[in-house]
């Protein structure tokens, strides 16, 4: 039986994917779409390595993929003033006073700050997955784990090992 750090609470959200769906696309679009119209939203996305969270150039980069929805709204639609930080890995609204920030799947994950919600990309394959799901308990009240499955274990969800 697991303990309370190991248990999903009602507001985290495991979302199974397989390759082509958008799993990753469509959760970094819902806080693309807060980050845009709400005041003081504080997201984290995170993946195994820095390069899948914010590499330049490359949309399939956590951060790329909410840049890049914000770059096919009509000008109008835009923020007035936005910027995308490459070395900090920050996305941010000034308009709003709203980020999405990233960070690689470390242990302490998340550790010293309060977020709107946290995704966790490829939950299922993460090594230090119990450690991760620890530190993010109580930095947010939602969390996403988005994966595609890994082996026999792992549906989406952080496995323990």
């Amino acid at each position: 039986e697991g303990t309370a750090s190991e248990e999903v609470r009602a507001l985290d959200l495991t979302i199974p994917k397989t390759r082509e769906v958008g799993g990753s696309w469509m959760v970094t679009a819902a806080f693309e779409h807060r980050w845009r119209h709400f005041k003081g939203q504080s997201f984290l996305v995170t993946s195994r390595k820095e390069d899948y969270v914010c590499k330049k150039g490359d949309k399939d980069a956590l951060l790329q993929k909410a840049e890049f929805y914000t770059r096919q709204l009509p000008f109008f639609l835009q923020p007035k003033k936005c910027e995308l930080i490459l070395s900090s890995m920050t996305y941010f609204n000034y308009e709003k006073d709203s980020l999405i920030s990233g960070e690689a799947t470390v242990e302490n994950l998340g550790t010293g700050g309060r977020r709107t919600a946290i995704l966790i990309d490829e939950a299922s394959k993460m090594p230090n997955a119990k450690k991760i799901f620890t530190s993010t308990r109580d930095v947010t009240r939602c969390r996403m784990f988005v994966s595609s499955p890994n082996g026999r274990e792992g549906l989406g969800a952080p496995v323990f090992h």
